[in-house]
């Protein structure tokens, strides 16, 4: 998506990422920080926003509630009330290590600054100029992937690896220690 800067545009700044961009007035971008529950936040977003605010109302929301149990991670909101008005929302667990930490908060910023039409200036700023054709999990792994990097920090070849695969392996390693739990 391309935006017009015209007048009538405001900044927004993504901190982790470091990075800011010009959006419309009616776009909104709200970080709510740290959480010690996604479901929780989840729902509590969901009632401050008068939705269902239970489980099934996540579910049909659209909250990935399986692996919101797992607590760890963050959610990014992507609310498109028209289509000149829209609104994104992040939270994160806070993770112990730093690097897990940084990864995650820049991961969904990226999702944010992808719905909210940043996509290709954040493309271009990380070095993934085709950013299009990656899947959008992908996309923001990079984006996290190059605020470690920026930062100084090592980035686990765990996360080189496509997200879709690495939550495959997460989803087995849980199943097998599930199964040697009840041996």
């Amino acid at each position: 998506m391309s935006l017009k800067f015209v007048k009538g545009n405001k900044a927004v700044y993504f901190p982790t990422l470091n990075f800011e961009g010009k959006v419309p007035r009616s776009y909104s971008f709200k970080d709510l920080g740290y959480t010690t529950s996604l479901i929780d936040s989840a729902k509590k977003w969901l009632k401050d926003n008068r939705y269902r605010c239970d489980e099934q109302g996540m579910v049909d929301f659209g909250f990935p509630v399986i692996s919101m149990r797992k607590n760890r991670g963050g959610i990014h909101i992507a609310i498109d009330e028209s289509p000149n008005v829209r609104i994104s929302t992040i939270f994160y667990n806070h993770i112990e290590i730093p690097a897990d930490n940084i990864f995650t908060r820049a991961h969904e910023e990226a999702h944010a600054a992808v719905h909210l039409g940043l996509g290709k200036k954040l493309a271009e700023m990380i070095g993934y100029a085709n950013y299009e054709n990656l899947d959008s999990e992908d996309f923001c792994d990079k984006a996290g992937v190059y605020t470690l990097g920026k930062n100084g920090l090592n980035v686990p070849s765990s996360l080189l690896v496509p997200h879709k695969r690495r939550l495959e392996i997460v989803e087995n390693s849980m199943a097998v220690a599930a199964h040697n739990e009840h041996l």
